[in-house]
Parts: C-alpha cells; sequence; structure tokens
C-alpha cells in the first residue's frame, strides 16, 4: 500500500483525510500491524481502477 501511495506522490496525511481515518491508523496499516475490519472502506486513492482489494 505505500509503495502504490507514493508512487501516486500522495503524503500520509493525503490519503489518511481522503480515506477519513487517522494518520496512525494509516501508518499501521501500511506496516502490517493492523486490518482493515469488514464494513470499513478506504476510498484513499481517489480512482475508479484502484480497489481496495489491489491496495491492500
Amino acid at each position: 500500500m505505500r509503495k502504490i501511495r507514493l508512487d501516486r506522490g500522495l503524503s500520509l496525511t493525503e490519503v489518511a483525510h481522503r480515506a477519513e481515518v487517522t494518520k496512525g491508523f494509516l501508518s499501521q496499516l501500511e506496516r502490517g500491524l493492523t486490518s482493515v475490519f469488514s464494513g470499513q472502506t478506504l476510498h484513499q486513492f481517489d480512482n475508479p481502477g484502484t480497489t481496495v482489494s489491489e491496495v491492500l
């Protein structure tokens, strides 16, 4: 997930804001320290061609 974010030139803050999650949560998610619970959707890349499963 971090690689995709960086490849797109997005900051952790920007992605967290778009996904409506905290920066800390997103950082933990990128490092594999937490996971996304079912029913929780991430819209962080604002790109219809990128699905949550591709990001995770």
